[in-house]
């Protein structure tokens, strides 16, 4: 056994037929909405090739179980590698980590729990973490209907946005990841996620209705660059993020490269509208 998580259990499987070692994941319940969503994982996570994306190499059964096969990734999470790396290499991760998810909505494939124990950071030879998002169980293609029913809540509530903190399935798209990925570096600077509470409630409610504490209230160190671009992925309003994965990679491409950044244009009416919610 490799883990456990929200869906279930993944052990390391052999492929006798193809020579290859797997990632086996089994649904640890057998009710058939949990069925619906093995498939519907499986379905999303086959329609996307990118070496940023864990893939789908089957879907079976096994005595009544549901498995995945999935590709083995080797690799600590981002959650345990992040203390280790520099915060600008941090950032950079995290850009790989957008233009990988670029690719998956292309396709039309969201993955609606992205965070740093999602992401796994193998190595290449010269020793840079290349990072790779697994766990797309909460995935849906953008057409085809939710299995998810309206008014029920799915995800992670530290890194949930808030159309997904108020269970409105239809509202979500590209920019829910968006929100996503923008908790995820939230983290990777703070330490912390945008929002932590006593239970999950308390978090859905701050998620809701709250803004996040500025980032460099807890590192003092983060440049105001840095911050603006976190702020950006993380407004309420879906419309007012970036539009796309991909423009969030080329926004933290200009912010490792030393250019001027889109997310602080505007900062005063954001601020003004956020002042009056």
């Amino acid at each position: 056994m490799l883990g456990r998580g929200g869906m279930g259990v993944v052990h390391r499987g052999r492929d006798r037929l193809l020579g290859r070692d797997v990632a086996l994941k089994f649904l640890r319940v057998d009710d058939p909405d949990a069925l619906a969503r093995v498939g519907r994982e499986a379905r999303a996570q086959a329609r996307v090739q990118h070496e940023g994306l864990c893939r789908v190499y089957d879907v079976g059964q096994l005595d009544g179980h549901a498995f995945i096969a999935m590709q083995l990734v080797a690799g600590a999470s981002l959650r345990a590698v992040a203390p280790s790396l520099p915060l600008r290499e941090r950032v950079r991760v995290l850009r790989d980590v957008a233009v990988a998810m670029h690719v998956a909505h292309r396709v039309g494939v969201i993955h609606r729990d992205l965070k740093p124990s999602n992401i796994l950071c193998p190595r290449d030879d010269d020793g840079r973490v290349r990072p790779v998002v697994i766990d797309f169980g909460l995935a849906r293609a953008l057409d085809t209907a939710s299995v998810t029913n309206r008014g029920q809540v799915v995800g992670t509530p530290a890194y949930m946005a808030p159309e997904q903190a108020r269970g409105a399935s239809a509202e979500l798209d590209r920019r829910t990841d968006v929100y996503g990925l923008g908790a995820t570096l939230y983290e990777l600077c703070a330490g912390v996620p945008p929002f932590t509470g006593r239970d999950h409630q308390e978090i859905l409610d701050d998620v809701r209705r709250r803004e996040p504490p500025p980032l460099r209230r807890h590192h003092p160190a983060v440049s105001a660059d840095l911050e603006a671009i976190v702020q950006r992925c993380l407004r309420k309003d879906p419309s007012a993020r970036y539009p796309s994965a991909r423009a969030l990679a080329e926004e933290l491409e200009r912010f490792l490269a030393g250019a001027p950044i889109l997310a602080g244009r505007g900062a005063l009416a954001w601020r003004v509208r956020t002042a009056a919610r």
